[in-house]
């Protein structure tokens, strides 16, 4: 009877123990997923996610940059929290402390770091392609055929010329690593057909005035003078 009570005491000694082991594993785990971090010493980190990485791949890549502290951690906490997981490519910019939710999100979502590029106006071609070179984006030969394919304004522009001079609206454009030459030529033409509304369409055509002819004019006017103020007088000569 003393050997039970004693097995019984022995047992329960042993579950409350057992119970406080987990208890203090699963709070250590949750400090590890939940609390930020950061292990690089520069400002922030640049990684590239390629097409077709697997998760543990991407687990070791992180870990490797310091943005997580376990690759295994990453993993488990990935695939348990989301259902499919599928973490999309691109490169991504990592700055300050980070906790392992975020982490997830980020490359789940595609959340992809993004490249300020500013075209002014009174640009030609080359010059537009030269001011994505500069940031490492793409190579001349292919902006400059991308700037050639006219079909992208065929439809609203039945005269266009050889090549889309004019066409690439001035702005300020976000880009990524993984766009190539003609999506970037495409956001421009893009861009340039959401301010070629039907009001200004009507209006050159008032003026007898192509959309081709329109747009050199234009061109004419920012040519000789990069005055706003001087422009309509410029315009004036040219009507």
């Amino acid at each position: 009877m003393i050997h039970k009570v004693k097995d019984a005491k022995n047992l329960i000694l042993l579950g409350v123990l057992a119970g406080l082991v987990t208890c203090s594993f699963s709070i250590l785990l949750m400090v590890q997923i939940y609390q930020p971090y950061k292990g690089y010493e520069e400002s922030h980190q640049l990684i590239v996610i390629q097409r077709g990485s697997m998760v543990p791949q991407i687990a070791r890549t992180l870990k490797s940059h310091g943005i997580v502290r376990s690759s295994w951690l990453f993993e488990w906490y990935a695939r348990l929290s989301h259902r499919p997981l599928v973490l999309q490519a691109g490169e991504y910019r990592f700055e300050g402390p980070i906790n392992l939710p975020t982490v997830t999100e980020k490359l789940r979502t595609g959340l992809v770091h993004q490249y300020r590029v500013t075209i002014p106006e009174g640009l030609i071609m080359d010059e537009i392609a030269q001011r994505f070179i500069a940031q490492g984006f793409g190579t001349r030969e292919k902006f400059l055929e991308a700037m050639k394919r006219t079909s992208l304004i065929n439809d609203w522009d039945s005269v266009a010329g050889d090549n889309l001079e004019g066409y690439l609206f001035p702005d300020t454009y976000f880009v990524t690593r993984d766009m190539s030459e003609q999506q970037m030529v495409d956001a421009m033409v893009a861009n340039f057909q959401k301010v070629w509304t039907p009001e200004r369409r009507k209006r050159a055509e008032e003026l007898a005035l192509t959309t081709r002819e329109t747009i050199t004019l234009a061109s004419l006017i920012e040519k000789e003078t990069a005055l706003s103020s001087e422009r309509s007088l410029v315009s004036a000569v040219f009507h």
